[in-house]
């Protein structure tokens, strides 16, 4: 008996230090994970979105994650709060007004400044005669826009021979031959032939300032160019629109160096 109860006691004396660690690991255990949930929420706190935000990309997700992932079949059930009908029409009301306000202003208050698009607005103008020629004066693209859309005076035609384009370079870009001479005889082109006048214009000023000159832009545009537009020359280019859109990019590219 005296035997049994020294081993039960040395079990005992053995087992307290085996319980102190353990409830040692408890404690550090406990006060790690405090200190995680103490690092996580300001980082929580940052992420999440500012109160009342509304935002456009909130509420795509809200819609993929109604409508199920992309391609499948059919839609999932979602938790997500609904769309907030009066915010959003709140949204497309103030954009409204915005856009409303910007249709009111005058043409000096938005450009006050010549800048972007209005350099190369004042520039085509210039080249097809300014304010003498054209009949009103151009200081910003609407300008210039107005001017097209009543009808460019046929004058303009003999500006862009002067520039160095040929007869039958106007003939392939704004119209035929017979057209053009009635044009003439009429005063007034029409907006589809006024619209291809600025684009010729337009292509040309820009061509003039990334190539250095009027002999080199036109030595340019007269090219076939075989990598970016299949072989065709970028006056060929110019009888269209999106053309037009194709050359322009290219010589801002070149301008900016972005192109070898």
């Amino acid at each position: 008996m005296a035997s049994t109860k020294k081993g039960e006691s040395t079990v005992a004396e053995t087992q307290k230090p085996v319980e102190a660690v353990v409830t040692a690991g408890k404690e550090s255990l406990e006060q790690a994970k405090e200190a995680v949930s103490r690092a996580q929420s300001p980082v929580e706190s940052a992420m999440a979105p500012p109160q009342g935000a509304g935002s456009a990309r909130g509420r795509s997700e809200r819609t993929i994650r109604d409508s199920g992932s992309l391609g499948s079949g059919s839609p999932r059930t979602s938790s997500a709060a609904p769309i907030d009908k009066k915010e959003e029409s709140a949204t497309v009301e103030a954009n409204r007004a915005f856009l409303q306000r910007a249709m009111e202003l005058p043409g000096e208050d938005l450009y006050g400044l010549p800048g972007g698009d209005s350099v190369p607005a004042r520039a085509t103008a210039e080249l097809l005669g300014g304010e003498a020629t054209i009949g009103q004066a151009v200081r910003n693209p609407s300008d210039l826009a107005r001017a097209v859309q009543a009808g460019l005076p046929a004058a303009v035609l003999n500006r862009l021979r002067q520039a160095g384009l040929s007869g039958p370079e106007l003939e392939k870009i704004v119209a035929p031959a017979r057209t053009l001479t009635r044009r003439r005889k009429e005063g007034r082109l029409s907006v589809n032939e006024g619209a291809a006048v600025e684009r010729v214009a337009r292509i040309l000023v820009i061509a003039d300032s990334a190539l250095g000159g009027r002999a080199a832009a036109l030595a340019w545009l007269r090219q076939p160019k075989t990598a970016r537009l299949g072989g065709s020359a970028p006056l060929d280019y110019l009888r269209s629109d999106i053309g037009a859109r194709i050359v322009e990019e290219i010589l801002l590219q070149a301008e900016y160096g972005l192109t070898a």
